[in-house]
């Protein structure tokens, strides 16, 4: 009987430290999920800004706003 009492013993800490890398593993995910968003907003946030800076380049190219136009409107581009 002291033999099977520690085979179950045995087989509970193998059973728990199975089921605590599994809750790890989820959690690692959920982080690493969640910090891909993060990272995604910010990425999709500086591409919005670059779009905007090559319109202004546009705009300028075609003569369609003043070097100083420019210049105002790039100064505040980079504020944001």
């Amino acid at each position: 009987m002291r033999r099977d009492e520690l085979t179950i013993g045995i087989l509970f800490i193998i059973a728990g430290t199975m089921v605590l890398f599994l809750i790890s593993y989820f959690y690692l995910i959920l982080y690493v999920g969640i910090i891909m968003i993060i990272a995604g907003a910010f990425i999709s946030y500086r591409g919005t800004h670059d779009d905007a800076m090559d319109y202004l380049r546009t705009r300028y190219a075609r003569g369609e706003i003043t070097l100083e136009q420019f210049n105002q409107i790039k100064q505040e581009l980079e504020k944001k």
